[in-house]
């Protein structure tokens, strides 16, 4: 981990658990760039990650990780401060990674993405990706790249299938009644 971070100008430390056959936990996991990287700094307390060497023989990617569970987390990006080592052509596709989680649980997990008028904040998300439960999600700030500030945005999350629905948002007194992601089509 430490051999990749300083590759990619970056100085990382952190307390490995786990097994790397079915399931990792990270714990106390500082990254700070120490050079030219998109990436500012990432504070972690606890990740956890569960997953399947034979779902990812068997069906590629998207049945490879089970669950995911990330508590107390910050994350700054600076895209400006990328390096760039080719640039794409315009006929390229751009496509979403194909990792996503049977189930996750994200607390207390802050995004800051700086940019130029307005940086992308999402500060305290609380959100649980349950393929059985409908449950409550939260983020207490979000600024979009626009400027537009939300505070105590709130509503319930559904997590079937690898498709997320969130309903009854209430977003800046607006209440959007039915949002849907569907990830199910990723592959």
């Amino acid at each position: 981990m430490r051999h990749y971070a300083a590759q990619n100008n970056l100085k990382a430390e952190l307390r490995l658990e786990g097994s790397v056959f079915n399931n990792l936990t990270v714990r106390n996991l500082h990254v700070v760039s120490t050079g030219a990287s998109p990436v500012d700094s990432i504070d972690i307390d606890f990740a956890r990650f569960t997953y399947s060497l034979i779902g990812l023989w068997r069906s590629g990617p998207i049945d490879f990780l089970r669950t995911a569970e990330v508590r107390s987390a910050r994350v700054v990006l600076d895209p400006a401060k990328a390096k760039i080592k080719k640039v794409p052509s315009p006929n390229k596709k751009v496509t979403l990674p194909s990792i996503v989680p049977q189930s996750a649980l994200l607390s207390d997990v802050s995004l800051l993405i700086k940019d130029t008028p307005h940086d992308t904040v999402i500060e305290h998300l609380y959100l649980h990706l349950d393929p059985r439960n409908t449950r409550d999600f939260r983020i207490d700030r979000l600024q979009l790249p626009a400027g537009q500030n939300f505070a105590n945005i709130v509503g319930q999350d559904s997590y079937a299938n690898h498709s997320l629905t969130f309903r009854n948002l209430q977003v800046g007194g607006d209440n959007i009644q039915l949002l849907n992601i569907d990830a199910s089509l990723i592959r």
